[in-house]
């Protein structure tokens, strides 16, 4: 009777690894599918500008308008709108991965590494 228990709990066990491993296998095939749609360097450059924008810029009351992948850069460009309405826009790269704010139009200046 013992050794049945043992073998169903080590039935069980073995369930709840495959269980694991199909869902990281299915939030890994959705990170690499939202990667070539674009929707994680979306989300990405968006999270960053955000960051960015509340660091550096608390007191304009920044709130997010729009982000895109701009071709003619070939970086992200992000768009917010202040409290006087005024547009202010941010430029992030890499493409793959927007980390880097690399243009802020308050300071209308590249960012120096």
């Amino acid at each position: 009777m013992v050794i049945h228990g043992e073998i169903e709990g080590e039935r069980g066990m073995s369930k709840i690894k495959s269980k694991k491993i199909v869902i990281i296998a299915v939030l890994i095939l959705c990170f690499v599918v939202g990667e070539f749609l674009g929707i994680v360097p979306y989300l990405v450059a968006r999270t960053v500008s955000s960051i960015y924008a509340t660091i550096h810029y608390p007191e304009r009351k920044l709130k997010f308008q729009s982000g895109e992948y701009a071709y003619g850069f070939g970086d992200y460009s992000v768009v917010y709108k202040d409290k006087d309405e005024n547009n202010v826009n941010f430029m992030l790269t890499p493409k793959g991965f927007p980390v880097i704010v690399r243009w802020d139009s308050i300071k209308k200046d590249s960012i120096k590494d």
